[in-house]
């Protein structure tokens, strides 16, 4: 029997390695455990000032405020984003697989996309404050438009890259284009679609605490402005958390929702091509 050379070794090496970063949530759970003990240890030695709260206090606001301010606020938070990242991800799907698929809309929307994509949509606000008044209304508005772009540039996208044969041989089967659409282009595309998707998600939370910071009285944006303006840092910090943890949580949902609709397909990750 042979010994094993140094190509054997680094091969199992790399096994190891790579069976270790397929196994995602053990590898993610252990670093962040680590940058916690860190972050810790560096509070408990007194070596970060005293705005930056350790791990154990960020969780000790966030308890006592859990029964008191955090569930209106998160409500109210839910109240405009909600609604706003489902109309502006409906419109951008829809307008997106049009666009991709025929000719005459993407010269339509294209230009307009183009001239827009760029515009900080949170720029809009008072514009729609003036339009809408005070209220959820602009709110719900600014998060419906910041979401509809990375739908539908993602839709657009997911349709040219539709084998255009699949859709000549349900035409010749007989299908109509609305069996068409939901049958061949909606279950090709899904992949890229859902990418748009979650891109629009986490968007929302960004744009709506935007919108909350900037003049509400009430959502998890003001709570934070108002713990960072009264040098109430336990409330401020309480309100990152609730925050990271909603985008988190929508996030595992949507993934959870769309999984039947790209069973089969590869589901590209974020940023990557």
């Amino acid at each position: 029997m042979s010994a094993p050379t140094p190509l054997d070794a680094r091969a199992r090496g790399g096994g190891l390695l790579e069976r270790a970063v397929q196994a995602r949530w053990p590898v993610a759970a252990a670093l962040v455990l680590l940058l916690c003990v860190v972050w810790q240890a560096a509070g408990a030695a007194a070596l970060l000032p005293d705005y930056i709260f350790t791990p154990t206090a960020i969780a000790a606001a966030f308890f006592r405020a859990l029964p008191d301010r955090l569930p209106g606020e998160t409500l109210a938070t839910l109240r405009r984003q909600l609604p706003g990242f489902l109309l502006g991800t409906t419109l951008g799907v829809l307008i997106g697989l049009w666009a991709g698929m025929f000719r005459a809309v993407d010269d339509l929307t294209s230009p307009l996309v183009s001239l827009t994509y760029p515009l900080p949509k949170i720029a809009l606000f008072p514009v729609l404050v003036v339009w809408l008044g005070f209220g959820d209304a602009p709110r719900i508005a600014i998060v419906a438009l910041a979401c509809l772009y990375p739908a539908l540039v993602n839709a657009a996208a997911a349709a040219r890259g539709i084998d255009r044969r699949k859709i000549w041989v349900a035409r010749n089967y007989g299908a109509g284009s609305f069996r068409i659409f939901r049958q061949v282009v909606m279950r090709d595309a899904a992949g890229l679609v859902i990418v748009g998707v979650r891109i629009a998600l986490a968007l929302s939370f960004v744009v709506v605490f935007s919108t909350e910071a900037i003049s509400a009285r009430s959502g998890l944006g003001a709570l934070i402005m108002d713990g960072y303006q009264n040098v109430q840092y336990d409330d401020m910090y309480a309100g990152m958390v609730t925050l990271g943890l909603l985008g988190f949580l929508a996030d595992r949902l949507l993934l959870w929702a769309s999984a039947p609709l790209v069973r089969g397909q590869q589901l590209r990750a974020i940023g990557r091509g």
